[in-house]
């Protein structure tokens, strides 16, 4: 037997090397992303480098002050007759940066999809968007603008490469990717969302991108808006914090260097996005002529660019929308409290357009306002403004090309539209934000070659476990998937569920789509060829994944996810959860429909029937061995195409008197707009139930929905014995969904009596859930005299802030 000082010795061992470090360090090692709400956090002020890049600035021509101040879109590269990218554009351009835009993926033929592909209609077109070849891409745009200094001299500016990060590094293949905002805000954990920006900004530097558009910093609002779920939630507060969290994650400023060791952070979009009438996307903002209501909507909605701006964002996005039918692009007096200091933080950084924001406001009218612009004229309003970068894009606007829209903007220079001190303004400001990311620099008076500071490494992170930036990044993710989980109802305590004692595990959720297949008719609503299609929700990593998944719209089914994708990304259908949870357990039956062929209706039909007569033969199913997973679902989609009940989408909608969902295509969704927010299982789903239940009448049903947000769930929810409100968990969403149904994880934490969460725990509804469409009619207006977001017109079925905790 060991003497009782050795039991004691690694223990007083460790004390004394814990007093040696403090005595060293002065302080236990700290993470970047740990408590960052209480933390003062390094911030960065881009001024620092105005006097420096000034000595560029004063040496350009305007040619090349102009070639900075556009962001080409690479699809404007492609070279028509040969089919490729031509990269040495972007030279000719002197461009000051270069994106990769929704739709744009990579041909494997050193082109892009042609578009009508890219949007949906095939998925096999969008397997070359892996790692390398995106990486190749980038390499390829990575053009330096050459610049003659005064004293003879030359230096080399690099364009900023950028790409849409909503949730991650999307448009890669096999990405690690989290949830989307909605559901990262029910998590209530300012640390998951510096999680995220620091593997989203890791996995986007590996794909060789040094610039993302995110986080969206919306205060959501109306549910019938279709980005609902880019939102951070409702509470001003906490989407400063959430907001000011993200960009410190993304970005790393170093405070001794002086650098940017991330990559640049985008918040959007300037201001008031989530805020518009009835939630119809681009639309306009209604605000009282009141100075109250003025100020009142500018604090709420300007919360989480008071957060981003304390943590130094690079870049800011401007909105679409427009703020009592002036768009925000040209709207003076709401842009310049970006720069007053009279709410947030000066922003030093540069301001960039969204894409084809300015053609919008000569061209497209309504949803937003029913008046235009000449082009000119708008550009010169958006730039004086203080837009210091337009995002441009060739196809469907006045321009047509980079040359055109930059002698657009030269000779709004030359007729005095746009001030050459503004100019200036501008390209300092860019130039100010590459000297910050390392992409040119200074030294002992010389500018040479840009140097970036390499990106922290996972461990200075947060305290966790893992064997690789990967696996940092796929448990991270993973983590924030079971936090962003939301359990509604939880009758008589049934979850957590035992499997040990189940043998049967009953799975529904599918619907038959008439999803679009072929183009048909530029000139018709019906612009498409629809072909019948199952999907099966419980198994199926692109539903729970939502839109900007691989591509704008998103992708259902499993194709993106199959072998080292499905790895990398740790993706897992709910079907892949609940077997890994089993762990190969041969003695609990899994029960689903599973089809060879999607499109065969007839053999889904047979499929189906073969499936109940299966379950007609089990004799043994009660309510203490078997237990019914139903999973209800949004299909992916985003921006305008996940609107519902827009007026201006009545009958045949005209997208251009309004209807925008008229104006793209989506693959799953009809071709006209939904007018409410129903949700339900399918009559097989219920048929399947029904026979399950002829068993034994107490046979449980846990639900779960994936969706951007708030649906109406009356029915659904009554029928249930449990409902989960999963939002859009991400790839790692069916394992932490099957972790939280069998007890892997716990609700809240849980605790003896289960119960309703409590303040400072995760698992709760970032928004209230609505109880019905009238609740949401006509709204949100800011009137004066209130403060806060406008309250709906008929309370909540659920509160912001609900969750119940499960049963330990």
């Amino acid at each position: 037997m060991r003497p009782k000082w050795a039991l004691l010795a690694p223990l007083a061992i460790s004390i004394i090397l814990l007093i040696v470090y403090l005595g060293h360090k002065g302080r236990m090692p700290s993470y970047i992303c740990m408590d960052v709400a209480n933390q003062k956090l390094p911030s960065i002020d881009y001024k620092r480098f105005w006097q420096e890049v000034d000595e560029i600035v004063s040496s350009m021509t305007v040619d090349e002050k102009i070639g900075q101040m556009t962001l080409v879109d690479i699809s404007s590269l492609v070279d028509k007759t040969a089919g490729k990218l031509n990269f040495e554009l972007l030279k000719e351009y002197r461009a000051g940066g270069v994106y990769v835009g929704g739709n744009d993926i990579p041909d494997g033929n050193g082109g892009l999809v042609e578009k009508g592909e890219s949007c949906g209609l095939s998925e096999e077109g969008l397997m070359h968007a892996d790692l390398y070849t995106w990486k190749d891409y980038a390499s390829k745009m990575n053009i330096a603008t050459r610049v003659r200094l005064k004293d003879g001299s030359m230096v080399d500016i690099p364009p900023l490469i950028g790409i849409d990060t909503p949730h991650g590094n999307q448009h890669v293949l096999g990405a690690v990717l989290f949830p989307h905002n909605i559901g990262m805000a029910a998590t209530y954990d300012p640390d998951l969302f510096c999680r995220a920006g620091y593997f989203t900004a890791a996995e986007t530097l590996l794909s060789g991108f040094n610039w993302g558009f995110s986080p969206t910093v919306a205060l959501s609002h109306n549910p019938r808006w279709g980005r609902f779920y880019e939102s951070m939630g409702a509470d001003p507060s906490r989407v400063e914090v959430y907001a000011r969290a993200y960009v410190h994650g993304m970005q790393l400023f170093d405070p001794s260097s002086g650098y940017i060791r991330g990559i640049a952070a985008t918040p959007k979009h300037y201001l008031g996005d989530g805020a518009v009438f009835n939630g119809i996307d681009e639309g306009n903002v209604i605000v009282e002529d009141s100075l109250d209501a003025m100020e009142n909507f500018f604090r709420v909605n300007a919360a989480g660019f008071k957060g981003a701006t304390s943590a130094g964002a690079a870049s800011l996005m401007i909105s679409y929308s427009a703020v009592n039918g002036v768009w925000m692009s040209v709207n003076e007096s709401y842009m310049k409290r970006l720069f007053d200091g009279s709410y947030i933080k000066p922003h030093s950084g540069l301001v960039v357009s969204d894409q084809q924001a300015v053609n919008k406001i000569a061209t497209q009218r309504l949803p937003t306002t029913p008046n235009i612009l000449p082009y000119d004229e708008a550009l010169a309003r958006a730039v004086n403004a203080g837009i210091d970068m337009i995002m441009t894009f060739t196809l469907y606007t006045v321009y047509k090309d980079i040359p055109t829209f930059q002698a657009i903007l030269k000779k709004d220079i030359e007729d005095g539209r746009i001030p050459m001190s503004r100019i200036d303004d501008a390209v300092r400001r860019i130039l100010g934000v590459k000297y910050a990311m390392g992409l040119i620099r200074k030294v002992d008076g010389k500018w040479v070659s840009g140097k970036r500071v390499a990106i922290p490494q996972f461990g200075e992170v947060y305290p966790l476990d893992a064997t690789s930036l990967n696996d940092a990044a796929a448990k991270t993710a993973l983590e924030a998937a079971e936090k962003s989980l939301v359990l509604l109802k939880n009758e008589n305590g049934l979850l957590p569920i035992d499997w040990k004692r189940l043998k049967y595990i009953v799975l529904v959720g599918e619907g038959i789509y008439d999803r679009e297949v072929s183009k048909k008719s530029e000139d018709s609503v019906n612009q498409y060829n629809r072909e019948k299609e199952v999907y099966q929700y419980f198994d199926d990593i692109g539903v729970q994944s939502g839109g900007w998944t691989v591509v704008w719209q998103g992708v259902a089914g499993n194709r993106p996810w199959e072998g080292e994708y499905k790895r990398s990304a740790r993706a897992s259908s709910l079907l892949d959860g609940i077997e890994k949870v089993l762990g190969g357990a041969k003695d609990v039956r899994i029960l689903h429909t599973s089809y060879g062929d999607r499109r065969n209706i007839a053999l889904v039909e047979e499929v189906r029937a073969d499936l109940l007569r299966e379950i007609d033969g089990i004799a043994d199913m009660n309510r203490d061995n078997t237990v019914v997973i139903a999973v209800a679902a949004e299909m992916p989609y985003a921006e305008f195409m996940g609107d519902v009940a827009n007026p201006y989408c009545v009958d045949e909608g005209d997208f251009k008197n309004g209807c925008l969902y008229n104006l793209h295509f989506n693959w799953y969704l009809p071709d006209r707009q939904r007018d409410d927010l129903k949700v339900d299982i399918s009559g097989f789903d219920k048929e399947v139930i029904s026979k399950v239940r002829e068993k034994d009448a107490l046979i449980p049903v846990v639900s779960v929905l994936f969706s951007g947000r708030p649906l109406l769930i009356d029915g659904l929810l009554g029928e249930s014995n449990a409902f989960i409100a999963a939002f859009l968990p991400g790839p790692t969403g069916g394992e932490a969904i099957a972790n939280a149904i069998f007890g892997r994880y716990m609700f809240c934490g849980g605790r003896e009596d289960g119960g309703v969460c409590r303040d400072g725990e995760p698992n709760r509804l970032p928004v209230p859930w609505i109880r019905d469409m009238e609740s949401v009619a006509d709204w949100p207006i800011y009137n004066r005299g209130a403060i806060g977001i406008p309250p709906m017109k008929h309370p909540p079925l659920f509160p912001a802030g609900f969750g119940l905790a499960t049963h330990k």
